[in-house]
């Protein structure tokens, strides 16, 4: 890494801190202030950043992707002259504007385009964005399955909010995370030794995964598949059989089963069936069969001596993390 790289942000760091000593500013700006020490970035530099972030989101909310793909180019030249000012590598500089990107000024979670574009169910650019990364984020350089929004939601949570075309997401998603990890998957499988299990066993625990993962409001995406779509219940069996973790609570202490019950009538009471029927073999629903795998895998990891490539291991820290 080039000296100046690390140099830079820990001397602004220490200059932040003198002046901020001196002046006796809020903690708030404080902080706004070590966050921009430690990405690098120069304060105009970094509010170009957001506003060019949020310029994008506008656009992948209304399906622009002319517009989109320009602003894109425009972000990219703002990284890339700044890349070549500090000396540093693509990595280095796509993960420092990602930190900076995580919050607004105000230190609240700002959202993503990709984000925006799944929650407005818009699934042109939402594909038109994931050819261009091949499975980043436009801003961030993240795994898009792991970046997080505006309340702390994932891409998962954003679809399942959407009034439009959340299942075809959700499904696309799914063949993502098939084809993303089928090679470390293969690898796995064969080290595991078990011919119980199949590489579609473990990228399916994956996706499982993903679909329990909670928000800031503790909420998984079905709970938002539950009470804010207006579809049919199709789209919730959906999200029951891939394996969303029906055990866990949102911060009211709430279950999906819960939240379903307290909806009312109509579909909302067929999407109660379909998840009360779902846990009658177990209060997690069909993820327990997933947590099964998972578990193997990490005792296999555990007491293995084998030597896994980092890709078998990073495959393993997202499905055990």
């Amino acid at each position: 890494m080039n000296k100046r790289a690390i140099i830079f942000p820990i001397f602004l760091g220490m200059l932040f801190a003198a002046y901020t000593a001196i002046l006796g500013i809020s903690r708030q700006e404080q902080l706004l202030l070590e966050e921009i020490a430690f990405s690098g970035f120069s304060e105009v530099v970094a509010n170009r950043l957001r506003a060019q972030n949020d310029q994008m989101c506008r656009y992948a909310a209304t399906g622009d992707k002319s517009a989109l793909e320009s602003a894109l180019k425009t972000y990219e030249k703002t990284i890339h002259s700044f890349k070549v000012d500090r000396g540093m590598t693509d990595d280095e500089v796509w993960s420092r504007a990602a930190r900076l990107l995580e919050s607004d000024q105000d230190g609240k979670r700002v959202d993503k385009p990709i984000l925006v574009a799944a929650r407005n169910g818009q699934l042109k650019t939402m594909l038109f964005i994931v050819k261009l990364h091949k499975g980043k984020t436009l801003t961030t350089n993240e795994d898009i399955f792991k970046v997080r929004g505006v309340g702390g939601r994932t891409i998962f949570h954003n679809a399942a909010s959407a009034q439009q075309n959340s299942k075809t997401m959700f499904r696309i998603c799914n063949r993502l995370i098939g084809k993303k990890y089928k090679v470390p998957a293969e690898e796995l499988v064969k080290n595991l030794g078990d011919k119980k299990i199949k590489v579609e066993d473990i990228t399916g625990a994956i996706f499982a995964k993903c679909l329990s993962e909670k928000d800031s409001a503790g909420n998984i995406a079905l709970n938002y598949e539950i009470t804010e779509r207006k579809g049919n219940e199709g789209d919730v069996q959906y999200l029951v059989e891939k394996g969303s973790n029906l055990s866990l609570k949102n911060n009211d202490g709430l279950k999906p089963l819960d939240i379903a019950r307290a909806k009312g009538t109509g579909i909302i009471s067929k999407k109660y069936e379909i998840i009360e029927k779902a846990q009658q073999d177990s209060p997690a629903g069909y993820y327990e069969k997933h947590r099964k795998i998972i578990n193997k895998v990490k005792r296999f990891t555990k007491k293995t001596k084998k030597t896994l490539s980092p890709n078998v291991k990073k495959l393993v820290a997202t499905l055990t993390d």
